[in-house]
């Protein structure tokens, strides 16, 4: 029921509040309660790899087969001060406190999947700014396969998008496309790109360009065109076209029993094998030319971006472990109440810390009223006229003084903003000055722990 809850929630909270008013579902707080035991910081947690191993131990020997996938997810940049962990969560974070200063923008994410059986299993993810280094990537994978190779997971193929990264990633481990492997422990482990993401990179440099093959052209026009007469091309256009779709159904058979045959497993004696040797050499031979300057762009093509047009098609497979199981095998780990209040995560909007307040009407109000509040606490511990008179004042002639005044419920001729304190030129300076300070060392800080004193 909480995995269904939180799903639903996650769709769409308008419809978990339509729905609980016919069914009895956890309420928001107990979905944020249950969702703050599981495992959420970057890299891989070891008690989540112990409760993965006691599925894996139940596999048979074809069902470990497995591969693993990586791929990079746009984030939005903020930053939400975590009390529970004690640190400020949105910088780039490769695990084990490998930490720096900058925004995270992206985050890098891997995932097993099985090869004989529909089983997946989000494995960790990192954080990093704009995008991660292919020598952190390396360190990154290596170590990822070491971990779930000791749980029992057998790893046979790597897969990624066409990221200018993950093929960087690519020449340093002096992968090819005659020799797509590396080892690892004295066994191949074979790299593939995602061959929807190579079908479309297909499709849209066939969009910005003419195809040459053997003696034959294909171009995008014909594809437009395909419901009205074709020209003389069309037939060149379809065929490749054709042999593109049966290409993909090679790369993606999933069921033992197809309409289509080359969309059915490969084996020793199926046509795919004929046929694919067939397509290589056709690629080989394709060149990339510019219809309307006949210039061949085959060594300068580059790879679309073709996140705006995602696989949308269902997925079957299965989580290999719900999140109840990650609740079990990772308890958050107990606060020490001598250190510091608990609390909430503290999340902070979208906001420049670095703006400047000087000039801004509507900051600096804001910066007196929170300078008050900081008084109001201060007076309940050491009050005395001296301190009074001194970091308040009574008049009303400034225009940072505008929020305080409209915030006021009682104004007397004592007290002109009622329960509320205006704060004094000098001490509201004092404040400013501590904004300064803190805006230079933030920056430098930002990664560490808080440390409470």
């Amino acid at each position: 029921m909480k995995s269904f809850a939180i799903s639903l929630y996650h769709v769409s909270g308008k419809a978990y509040r339509l729905v609980s008013k016919f069914f009895n579902l956890p309420s928001k707080s107990s979905l944020l309660r249950w969702v703050s035991g599981l495992p959420i910081s970057p890299g891989i947690s070891q008690k989540a790899l112990d409760a993965i191993e006691s599925k894996v131990k139940c596999m048979s020997d074809a069902g470990k087969l497995c591969t693993i996938s990586m791929d990079e997810i746009s984030l939005k940049t903020s930053l939400m001060y975590d009390s529970r962990r004690n640190e400020v969560v949105g910088v780039e974070d490769f695990g084990k406190g490998h930490r720096t200063n900058r925004l995270a923008t992206a985050a890098v994410v891997f995932m097993a999947r099985g090869i004989t059986s529909n089983w997946k299993q989000p494995l960790g993810y990192y954080l990093v700014h704009e995008s991660c280094p292919s020598s952190i990537l390396k360190t990154k994978l290596f170590e990822i396969i070491g971990q779930i190779t000791s749980i029992g997971l057998k790893v046979r193929a790597i897969i990624s998008d066409l990221g200018s990264n993950f093929q960087k990633l690519l020449r340093e481990m002096n992968i090819t496309p005659t020799a797509p492997w590396f080892m690892y422990n004295g066994r191949k482990i074979f790299y593939l790109f995602d061959p929807p993401h190579l079908i479309k990179a297909v499709r849209n440099n066939l969009i910005n360009y003419d195809f040459h093959y053997g003696h034959q052209i294909a171009q995008w026009n014909d594809i437009l065109t395909i419901l009205g007469a074709l020209p003389s091309t069309g037939a060149s256009t379809a065929e490749l076209v054709a042999n593109f779709d049966k290409i993909f159904d090679c790369l993606n058979s999933s069921t033992l029993n197809s309409s289509k045959q080359h969309r059915r497993p490969i084996s020793d004696k199926s046509v795919h094998h004929e046929f694919l040797s067939d397509m290589l050499s056709l690629i080989k031979s394709i060149k990339v030319v510019d219809s309307a300057t006949q210039q061949d762009h085959t060594n300068n093509l580059k790879c679309p971006n073709v996140l705006s047009s995602g696989n949308c098609t269902e997925d079957l497979d299965v989580i290999l472990l719900a999140g109840s199981n990650f609740q079990k095998a990772s308890k958050p780990p107990e606060r020490d109440v001598t250190k510091g209040p608990a609390a909430a995560p503290m999340e902070v909007d979208v906001t420049d810390y670095k703006s400047c307040l000087e000039g801004n009407i509507i900051g600096m109000n804001a910066v007196t009223y929170v300078t008050g509040y900081l008084l109001k606490k201060y007076f309940l511990k050491h009050f005395c006229d001296i301190c009074q008179n001194a970091l308040t004042k009574q008049d009303l002639n400034s225009s940072t003084q505008l929020l305080c005044l409209f915030k006021t419920y009682e104004e007397t001729k004592e007290k002109p903003f009622g329960g509320l304190i205006s704060p004094s030129d000098t001490f509201l300076d004092h404040l400013l000055g501590l904004e300064a300070k803190f805006v230079i060392e933030f920056e430098n800080n930002v990664s560490k722990k808080v440390s409470y004193f």
